[in-house]
């Protein structure tokens, strides 16, 4: 009787996969911010104390963590879609402060792209979309409502103009704007007519009804004078109102520029 013997089968050797490129260099930023961690952290008692919003402030960030707790993204928005969503002050955080180091140059390509600013549709959107409520708000509302004794209606409006004319002239300049309580100081910081705009306002807030008219027409001559040098208006006048839909007509996006009445 013939005993066959079964020989086992040689186990095939395996071969390890390659790991894809981007989470090779991902793991290896990880490993080089542990390394450094410890460093950091022996540091961090001699850092300012937190304040503000609380812990998280200071330490050790990872590139697409502190660039998604600004904008709700590790990147710079790609889309019309995800540039509407990122706050306005956000980006302005996020690409404010002095960079000392960022030999990767990963930090610095995302700050680049954001310092590019909006894209231009939709820079001219929020432009039309201001230029009218900065109009209606304090070339019309405000000496309407003042008329009628409405002093809540009419300081109402005055705030709306207040809003609208800082958030026209950061979008002139292509700047973000930042935070509420640091925008007006901030205008002094950018190119004509930003200072202009910063003292006027200023006068404004503390000037009586009968200098108020005045100086929102000032501020509106300037902003209309801004807004014709970079060619974006042909309509004649200062009523801001009257330049919301040449500014819109310039926008490609036909839906975008449909929403913006144009």
């Amino acid at each position: 009787m013939l005993r066959l013997r079964r020989r086992p089968l040689p186990r095939p050797r395996l071969r390890p996969v390659p790991l894809p490129l981007a989470l090779r260099l991902r793991l290896r930023r990880a490993r080089r911010v542990a390394r450094r961690a410890p460093r950091v952290a022996a540091a961090s008692p001699a850092l300012p104390s937190p304040h503000g919003r609380g812990p998280g402030r200071r330490g050790v960030h990872e590139t697409g963590t502190f660039y998604r707790r600004f904008l709700g993204l590790s990147r710079a928005p790609r889309t019309l879609d995800e540039w509407r969503g990122v706050p306005e002050a956000g980006l302005c955080a996020a690409t404010n402060g002095e960079l000392f180091a960022d030999s990767p140059g990963h930090f610095s390509a995302i700050r680049r792209d954001l310092l590019a600013f909006y894209p231009e549709d939709l820079r001219l959107a929020k432009l039309s979309r201001r230029l009218h409520a900065a109009g209606q708000s304090g070339q019309y509302n405000w000496e309407r409502s003042l008329c009628r004794g409405e002093a809540v209606a009419a300081s109402l409006a005055l705030a709306g103009f207040l809003d609208a004319a800082l958030a026209i002239t950061f979008l002139l300049a292509r700047r973000f704007r930042p935070f509420q309580k640091w925008a007006h100081r901030a205008l002094e910081g950018l190119p004509p007519p930003g200072p202009a705009v910063r003292s006027l306002l200023a006068e404004l807030v503390a000037a009586p009804s009968s200098r108020a008219t005045d100086l929102i027409e000032e501020v509106s001559v300037l902003l209309v004078g801004e807004l014709r040098s970079q060619g974006l208006t042909e309509a004649r006048g200062a009523f801001l109102v009257d330049h919301a839909r040449p500014v819109a007509s310039r926008i490609a996006d036909s839906l975008l520029r449909r929403a913006c009445g144009a």
